[in-house]
């Protein structure tokens, strides 16, 4: 099936099926699995999938600013929930997913032996709100040209936010220690700006905190699980962010050349390669 809209004129592959349901199960171990099968890229798709901790503070805050002034909250409401897991009967398999707690709505990124597969919600994007089909695409199938070189279109800022999974992920299954985890954990504020919001917040609160929450836990799980060497060359791992607060523009900012206004400073639209050279 082809649809026409950019974030399809972006990528060289892709496959749409049904949104999937869960059940729920335990493992030989006794621990509780989230469970689905799917069929998509000419085969079945049998994911298992444990919880995870996410570092999120436990006072986090939630900014919002508009040209009405700044107000914070604490949200108590559940966001997407992190999960790893694996596909069963593959003996080389990685699964990064996030669901909604109230309707098992599935994120995720599939590591297998030679290709990376990304599922998102088409719902996610603008054009396809309401709509129950899955998108499914390989990491590579991404034309990243097109996306770095073209002004600034947040139907396609998902995608530009998965290049950061073309790094190896250190797969290796390593209990955390809470204690040990407060020296190394850095508190994290994470910015998303008034085209963020609009477009894939849909300009709704609480989706775009859905979205940015999704964009952490990612990056950070790929800190927590990799190996770094200090000046010994000492191996380290467990180091990461603590997600500590998330600004929201609810409009554009008047200064031009403020990462926040429409325009650089040359009073031309932002692109991606751009955005990232300003200081903040």
């Amino acid at each position: 099936m082809f649809l026409e809209s950019d974030v399809f004129s972006q990528l060289e592959q892709y496959e749409l099926f049904e949104r999937p349901s869960f059940r729920i199960a335990r493992d030989i171990s006794g621990r509780q699995t989230r469970q689905t099968v799917f069929y998509a890229w000419g085969r079945s798709w049998y994911l298992v999938l444990h919880r995870e901790t996410s570092f999120h503070n436990s006072n986090l805050s939630v900014r919002f600013i508009s040209t009405n002034g700044t107000y914070s909250f604490y949200p108590k409401t559940k966001y997407a929930e992190l999960h790893t897991g694996y596909v069963s009967g593959s003996n080389q398999s990685f699964v990064l997913a996030h669901l909604e707690p109230y309707t098992s709505l599935l994120s995720a990124h599939i590591h297998m032996e030679s290709d990376i597969f990304v599922i998102e919600p088409l719902s996610d994007y603008t054009s396809y709100i309401g709509n129950n089909s899955m998108l499914m695409y390989r990491l590579k199938d991404i034309q990243f040209k097109k996306i770095l070189n073209k002004s600034m279109n947040y139907k396609s800022a998902t995608l530009l936010a998965l290049e950061t999974d073309t790094f190896d992920v250190y797969i290796r299954r390593k209990r955390f220690n809470p204690i040990q985890l407060q020296r190394k954990l850095c508190r994290l504020t994470l910015v998303a700006d008034y085209d963020f919001f609009t477009n894939l917040g849909n300009r709704n609160g609480p989706k775009t905190i859905s979205y940015v929450i999704k964009v952490f836990d990612r990056l950070n799980y790929l800190f927590l699980t990799s190996k770094f060497l200090d000046d010994k060359h000492d191996e380290m791992i467990g180091y990461g962010f603590l997600l500590h607060e998330i600004v929201i523009h609810e409009s554009w900012t008047a200064d031009h050349g403020h990462y926040n206004s429409p325009t650089d400073l040359g009073g031309k639209i932002w692109t991606a390669t751009s955005l990232l050279r300003v200081s903040f």
